[in-house]
């Protein structure tokens, strides 16, 4: 171990020691006070069980609404059809009829959410039959048709029925639908008991931006003399906050608000610290509200005080013998954590920086280092009995063309994307170097001879696919291949990478964007083999033939 790790070590174990002597002084005085620490734990969780109890609370009640609104929807249709049935089986006009229905809508809770008017388009006459305490009294006013279409439309139901050259309507507007709902609502919260001190109230939003009579106390099953007094923000508790106004600001940034306050009993004079929660049910524009008073929340916590202080005295004395063992084993661990962390930064160090001795830079590819000793460890293994891997040399076509008309920056784009595409088409065991410029080196393991062609063309294929899209236009590139494999008679891996080039330049020759195996199409033209042998006797350690195949 080198002496400056060895410094950083002892540094290192210097300052756990430190740690551990601090940590076992700290815990030592907090111990004395640990009932007082698990006492305000307990009322932490009390809260937060009682202001997960409330939301239910409150969402229930918001869902009693919602499916009591769909419970007067579908009752005022079903009496709306039926009314509307009985009237066009009625011959004759009978306004007794009409008074008829309206006290047996009168008789259903629901039902009351119903208007019944007869409309005379001709002379735009609307009489509405209205219950009154002096019994049925039937309103006439004169309507223009258009005004009063609209006003149908707005309506969430009505059927109409043709009766006797006018027309009946049965409908019910979002106003008496509403209205209908909040009077359920009424009787709901005020016969609905959670307990002790604990029940729901509604206040009713007039002005959302606070102030006096900002709110009107709509219902308040506990203090049912109150509903229908206006509220304020700037009222203050016995403390000087301001309950109402945290309410109104919590529910308008978060849709909900849960707070504490001091609460001053109307029917005492006692003084109670109250958990409230609360959340804004906008249709109506209500604060829909919850509340219990603290001291039956954190009766569990505070009952369990006593016990706690006694206990924590014993504790103290346990917990002392044990923290000299907690120390020795906190220290050991830390040792092995920094020696683990130590080796294990190591381990990064070097896999960075072989990944940046191997990976080129642009394109992501292998790098021609990395390349030249992977094809000698190849050449070994083939020279020990294995097979031949197969070694294709790519190159980028009209690359220099590419640079001239769209740029560099371009160019470089082009040669990252061809990468990153023919990195997708091979498998992980295959390897893809970058060899210099536009020209890259791919070498098969285990492919068999007659399968190269197969490879070469899902390359070419790959590659043709590509779309680059620039200031000047569209374009596509393509690639040309040429393959070589070792042969018995090799001394050195350049011997196969050079035929694998002379390949190379023959698909160019060829028009581009095609693939050559020496093998199998250069040795059958002994012109050929015969300028490659020549070039192969007076440069043997050149590793390609040809620099630019553009």
């Amino acid at each position: 171990m080198k002496t400056g790790t060895r410094k950083y070590l002892y540094i290192l174990i210097a300052s756990q020691i430190v740690i551990c002597i601090v940590s076992s002084i700290l815990i030592s005085l907090l111990i004395d006070n640990m009932a007082n620490y698990v006492v305000d734990a307990l009322e932490k969780e009390a809260l937060n069980i009682t202001q997960r109890t409330m939301r239910e609370r409150v969402e229930n009640m918001i869902g009693y609404i919602e499916h009591e609104r769909e419970t007067v929807l579908s009752v005022i249709k079903t009496q709306g059809e039926f009314i509307s049935r009985m009237a066009a089986q009625t011959a004759t006009e009978d306004r007794k009829v009409f008074h008829d229905w309206v006290k047996f809508l009168d008789t259903m809770t629901n039902g009351r959410a119903l208007q019944l008017v007869l409309y005379d388009a001709y002379t735009q006459e609307k009489t509405e039959f209205v219950q009154t305490s002096q019994g049925i009294e039937e309103i006439k006013s004169i309507v223009p048709i258009t005004e009063w279409y609209n006003y149908v439309a707005s309506c969430p139901y009505h059927i109409i029925t043709p009766y006797n050259n006018k027309s009946l309507f049965v409908l019910a507007s979002e106003e008496r639908i509403s209205q209908t709902t909040k009077d359920f609502i009424y009787r709901l919260i005020h016969d609905t008991s959670y307990g002790t001190g604990k029940y729901i109230w509604v206040n009713e939003v007039l002005n959302y931006e606070g102030g006096d009579e900002y709110a009107i106390r709509l219902m308040h099953p506990q203090f049912p003399e109150t509903e229908g007094s206006y509220l304020s923000t700037n009222t203050m508790d016995v403390d000087g906050n301001l309950p109402y106004k945290t309410e109104l600001e919590g529910v308008l940034k978060e849709g909900e608000v849960f707070h504490t306050y001091n609460f001053q009993n109307k029917k005492s004079e006692f003084i109670n610290k109250k958990a409230s929660f609360a959340m804004l049910y906008e249709p109506f524009n209500w604060i829909i509200a919850t509340g219990e008073p603290l001291s039956s929340v954190f009766f569990y916590a505070q009952s369990q005080s006593s016990d706690l202080e006694s206990y924590s005295q014993e504790l103290s004395k346990t917990v002392s013998i044990s923290i000299v063992s907690l120390m020795i084993l906190v220290f050991t661990l830390d040792i092995v954590l920094i020696l683990l962390s130590y080796m294990r930064r190591n381990t990064q160090i070097e896999e960075y920086i072989e990944k940046e001795t191997t990976i080129d830079a642009l394109t992501g590819a292998l790098n021609r280092k990395s390349g030249e000793d992977f094809l000698s460890t190849t050449f070994q293994q083939f020279r020990g009995g294995e097979q031949s891997p197969l070694i294709m040399m790519l190159d980028l076509d009209n690359f220099k063309k590419t640079n001239d008309t769209y740029g560099h920056d371009v160019g470089d784009e082009v040669l990252k994307r061809t990468t990153k595409e023919i990195l997708k088409n091979i498998r992980s065991s295959d390897k893809f170097f970058r060899w210099g410029g536009e020209e890259f080196v791919l070498i098969f393991n285990g492919v068999d001879k007659d399968y190269d062609r197969t490879l070469s063309d899902k390359i070419l294929s790959c590659v043709n696919q590509l779309q680059f899209e620039t200031s000047k236009g569209t374009f596509s590139t393509s690639i040309s291949i040429g393959s070589a494999w070792y042969r018995p008679t090799d001394t050195s891996w350049q011997q196969a990478l050079k035929r694998a080039d002379m390949a190379l330049y023959h698909s160019k020759g060829s028009g581009k964007n095609c693939y050559t195996n020496y093998d199998n199409d250069i040795e059958l033209n002994p012109a050929l083999e015969h300028i490659f042998i020549k070039q192969q006797e007076e440069d043997p350690d050149v590793s390609s033939l040809y620099e630019h195949h553009e």
